[in-house]
């Protein structure tokens, strides 16, 4: 079983030597840096951001910087609602 796999089914995992969980965790650090880095103004940057960010995005939303998550594939914003889906 892959890393990333358990993970996803709530066991024990080493997220420092997958090359998976590497890139997915920095590719993630190198968005929510970009969203930090929005102007508050410009909502529109930081909702075209968020949306590469949150795995499913359903409604609207607001979030202000500064944002850090680890993945934020297992994150789901239903309208005003945010939740972390744990398996």
């Amino acid at each position: 079983m892959k890393e990333w796999d358990k993970a996803q089914a709530g066991y024990l995992y080493d997220a420092n030597y997958d090359k998976e969980i590497i890139e997915s965790r920095t590719k993630c650090a190198d968005l929510c840096y970009e969203f930090n880095q929005c102007k508050p103004s410009d909502t529109e940057k930081q909702i075209e951001i968020m949306k590469k960010i949150i795995g499913c995005v359903k409604g609207n939303f607001v979030i202000t910087a500064p944002f850090y998550c680890d993945y934020g594939s297992n994150i789901t914003i239903d309208g005003n609602a945010i939740k972390v889906l744990c398996k």
